[in-house]
């Protein structure tokens, strides 16, 4: 188990998400104003220096979603 099968199990994570998050999008009435967003802290992009905060970004950036979401 390398790292093409750790590549894969990732793809296969975002896909599962996406699919959820557009079935949630689809799922809402016309006119409704409810919003979804997936906010995702990844900070171990391959070939490239591992990220120090991604977790504490994606937290900030969902909260100010959710603020924006509330005005």
């Amino acid at each position: 188990m390398g790292r093409g099968l750790s590549g894969r199990w990732v793809a296969a994570l975002l896909i599962a998400m996406v699919v959820v998050v557009a079935g949630a999008a689809r799922a809402q009435t016309p006119g409704s104003d409810r919003r979804v967003a997936l906010v995702i802290g990844n900070g171990n992009y391959q070939g490239a220096a591992k990220l120090a905060n991604p977790v504490n970004d994606a937290r900030a950036m969902a909260a100010k979603l959710k603020k924006l979401a509330s005005t």
